[in-house]
């Protein structure tokens, strides 16, 4: 069983959904409407988002790789860290620098790929901005989407400023956990590929259910 990711990442600029993603560059995601960007924009050329995919631009392809290949069981990247899907799609992009791919296609003020293009790979996470951003943005945060959270908690945090630090965020809830002042999230990978998770499903599969053949099927 592979670790279902449906949703597109880049769309936590405005809801920080974080959780279930495909790669944002996959073939699903960059077929959606384009649209021309506004004159204003310093990104303000067309963007060529299904260019990008069915030329298989070399970054582009390694960076899905690099994804799937996390997400991948022992893949060793620790998905029980608050923000590890952010980790891990920051990761990929800084290791393929997908920026300059994204510039050269006009693409970092489309709506599948803002903000990444504002991602500080080598950030100074002793800076004022990050210092800040650390503050205003705690952890769980970064989890938003996933989990029942005080409705005050992130009440201060502006991602379109603090995303150029968010490689600071996401070390500073490893950092965190490592020392037990942070409690870890559900570990998703390991959880799917758990065999009593996999007896479980047997077991319901084919236990005499009270409902329609269409329930037993899914």
């Amino acid at each position: 069983m592979a670790r279902e990711l449906r949703c597109n990442p880049l769309r936590l600029f405005a809801y920080f959904v974080v959780a279930k993603c495909e790669p944002f560059l996959s073939a699903d995601v960059v077929t959606r409407s384009q649209r021309q960007l506004d004159s204003s924009h310093p990104y303000n050329e067309k963007c060529r988002a299904i260019a990008m995919r069915i030329l298989q631009i070399p970054a582009v392809k390694s960076y899905d790789q690099c994804f799937h290949d996390l997400v991948a069981e022992n893949s060793g990247h620790d998905w029980s860290i608050p923000g590890s899907e952010v980790a891990a799609q920051v990761e990929c992009w800084c290791k393929h620098d997908l920026t300059n791919t994204v510039k050269t296609a006009g693409c970092c003020d489309h709506g599948d790929y803002r903000p990444m293009c504002e991602t500080d790979c080598q950030p100074d996470c002793s800076s004022s901005l990050a210092t800040t951003c650390i503050q205003d943005c705690p952890s769980m945060c970064l989890e938003a989407a996933e989990y029942m959270l005080d409705a005050n908690l992130c009440r201060r945090c502006n991602w379109g400023r603090c995303w150029p630090v968010i490689k600071c965020l996401t070390s500073h809830a490893r950092k965190r956990v490592d020392n037990n002042t942070l409690a870890r999230t559900c570990h998703e990978s390991d959880f799917i590929h758990e065999a009593k998770l996999e007896k479980y499903w047997k077991c319901w599969k084919h236990i005499p259910k009270h409902t329609s053949h269409w329930n037993e099927l899914s």
